[in-house]
């Protein structure tokens, strides 16, 4: 029997007891983690609405609940059969005792809301996934799993260097951040970490894996101070969907690169004549456009940098997950086909005037796109005076190879860029075997060693 792709993607959910999961009109689900450069998603609205959901159920409204669904949902699951997963749910957990904590992932088009629900036993995650209209998808209940205490990778040396919590930024987007500083005496060389898409925390926190982390702590162990902070989107998602801004990258990351950039000047640790930018994803992308304005950076780092337009990168990668099992449904077809029209209609749009800006594409603004369509990464990057590293890993599905040789095609003639590339590291640099698949997201991994030690020679 062909799976869907959702089945494909979903390899290591189990069920709870006999409860039903729902994977209702889901598409390329599973931690495609959206740092592949997608645009940032409105969590600020979708957060609430879950907690309401959730809160519809506990109080028995089940056709309130259900009114948030998607057709398809409310024709797999009326409100009758919603009462009686429900009523399933508190026989074998208990009596509902309320919401806990949250969390959000972005996975292609669709938009996931993790909601922690304590029961009088035990505590349930209901994973809540939203289409690009808001409307409920797709409903699971997992076992949750409080948040594990990070581990280091072995090449971290934590006597090292000591960490600070700082605030960065201007009134209203004050964001918290943490320094790493190494323990050697004197000012040290700094590097600003700048987040792929997405409300990413510090860390860029992805299942139970820190990426940013630990980059932060094996780039101190070896005498680099490190900046990182919690993203704008992450922050103040409430504040910017009650604003009802139309953001662009600028909002969402580049003015708090710059910011962040310009906190390190200030800070008497810091030599300031040695101050660099390391972006990931939708970062890295981003990074020659931060380093055109933050003019005294040393050089940046751009791993995992797409040079492919954003748009044909979340259709390239709808489809790789569509073929992981190598099986197409006519689901996974239709879904597709959306998305290239997507892509098409964002293509067309620049050159037009008098235009919706506030159409939404992939979850973002059209404002959003036509401020991309503008930006060359390359020809950007071309024009830096400061050195540029260029880092892709080979098993990396969501920004790929072609990717990678779009910078070393464009920068060819260019003086002082080093490119490498990893044959078996993934997205998050990460190393493993075979075709990735967004199912390595939720194990355990590291950054790989000689990802530090080439940003650090």
């Amino acid at each position: 029997m062909k799976k869907n792709l959702a089945q494909k993607t979903f390899p290591f959910i189990t069920l709870v007891g006999f409860i039903l999961i729902i994977v209702l009109s889901l598409f390329s689900l599973e931690k495609a983690i959206n740092t592949s450069g997608s645009p940032p998603s409105d969590f600020s609205r979708l957060v609430p609405l879950a907690q309401k959901f959730i809160n519809l159920l506990a109080e028995n409204k089940w056709t309130e609940a259900t009114a948030l669904f998607d057709q398809v949902m409310l024709k797999a699951l009326p409100a009758e059969k919603l009462a009686r997963i429900w009523t399933q749910l508190t026989k074998q957990y208990g009596p509902f005792k309320g919401q806990g904590v949250t969390s959000t992932q972005v996975v292609g088009r669709y938009r996931l809301v993790y909601v922690e629900c304590k029961f009088t036993k035990n505590s349930l995650s209901a994973k809540v996934v939203f289409d690009q209209q808001a409307k409920i998808a797709g409903l699971f209940f997992l076992p949750f799993t409080p948040p594990q205490p990070y581990a280091a990778p072995s090449y971290v040396k934590t006597s090292s260097f000591v960490e600070k919590e700082v605030s960065i930024g201007q009134s209203p987007w004050i964001l918290p951040g943490v320094l790493t500083l190494p323990r050697s005496k004197g000012p040290k060389p700094a590097v600003v970490l700048v987040h792929g898409s997405g409300p990413n925390d510090r860390d860029e926190t992805i299942g139970p894996n820190k990426p940013f982390k630990d980059l932060a702590w094996g780039l101190a162990s070896r005498g680099l101070a490190v900046l990182r902070y919690d993203k704008r989107t992450k922050v103040y998602a409430q504040e910017l969907a009650q604003k009802k801004i139309l953001m662009t990258v600028e909002e969402e990351v580049i003015e708090d690169a710059l910011q962040a950039i310009n906190f390190l000047k200030k800070q008497p640790q810091i030599k300031t004549d040695c101050l660099f930018l390391l972006g990931h994803s939708l970062g890295g992308l981003l990074a020659p456009r931060i380093a055109q304005r933050a003019t005294s950076l040393r050089g940046i780092i751009i791993m995992a940098g797409p040079t492919v337009s954003l748009e044909k990168v979340i259709v390239r990668q709808l489809k790789y997950l569509a073929w992981l099992d190598g099986h197409l449904s006519p689901e996974d077809k239709k879904k597709i086909s959306e998305a290239e029209a997507a892509a098409r209609e964002i293509e067309a749009a620049l050159p037009k005037k008098d235009l919706n800006l506030s159409r939404r594409f992939f979850g973002a603004s059209l404002k959003y796109w036509i401020d991309l369509k503008k930006y060359d990464p390359i020809q950007t990057a071309a024009s830096l005076s400061c050195a540029l590293l260029i880092l892709q890993g080979g098993r990396d599905y969501q920004v790929t190879k072609e990717d990678f040789q779009g910078w070393q095609k464009g920068l060819q003639k260019k003086l002082r860029v080093t490119f490498k590339l990893y044959p078996y590291l993934n997205h998050l640099f990460f190393p493993g075997k075979g075709p990735s698949s967004p199912a390595e997201y939720e194990k355990n991994g590291h950054v790989a060693l000689e990802v530090i030690e080439d940003i650090t020679d």
